[in-house]
């Protein structure tokens, strides 16, 4: 795969937000090795993910739009085999755990293995579950009396191309953002 098409909307919202240093691993195990090279300390003071424009505030005017979006939702999660790819990120960090546990290491051990793993999942973005979420941010924003051209939609709408152009996942360190191309 290409990560040109994926470069491009990355490069777009880090123009907004941050200029990132791209760091571009081959798979989610690849990433989770690279990342568990930072301490626990380390980890907890890079934050929650946030690069990825983060859905507007909605409450539903209406049981009606409530249900359309959620149906939406539910539907978009299915197409974008978001169990799927919530699996494959999941599979290094369960992984981690499981060989802690195996080598029956000390409490503190296990529980520091345990810790990191959630840590790098604090600071993962999976793009299929964003994407999901984006459409039905779209549907919610057109409820709402939002346009088409309006630019909280445009913002959704790039986190579904970056999705459909085969990213898979981003984690945000100080030094990079780790970038793993998907299989969608």
């Amino acid at each position: 795969m290409s990560p040109v098409g994926t470069w491009r909307n990355v490069h777009e919202v880090a123009e907004e937000r941050r200029r990132p240093v791209i760091k571009w691993m081959e798979s989610p195990a690849r990433a989770f090795e690279h990342l568990s090279q930072y301490r626990l300390s380390e980890l907890m003071l890079m934050g929650t993910a946030r690069f990825w424009p983060v859905p507007p505030p909605f409450t539903a005017t209406n049981e009606g739009a409530g249900e359309r979006s959620f149906e939406l939702y539910w539907q978009a999660t299915q197409l974008l085999r978001l169990g799927e790819h919530d699996r494959a990120l999941m599979a290094p960090k369960l992984i981690a755990k499981k060989q802690a546990i195996g080598a029956r290491f000390s409490s503190e051990a296990i529980f520091e293995a345990r810790a990191v793993a959630a840590q790098i999942g604090w600071i993962e973005t999976s793009l299929p579950a964003t994407a999901a979420q984006a459409i039905r941010t779209v549907e919610d924003l057109l409820s709402e009396g939002h346009t088409e051209s309006s630019q909280a939609i445009y913002h959704q709408l790039r986190v579904f191309e970056a999705c459909e152009s085969g990213l898979l996942a981003t984690w945000e360190t100080p030094d990079a953002l780790i970038c793993v191309p998907g299989f969608i």
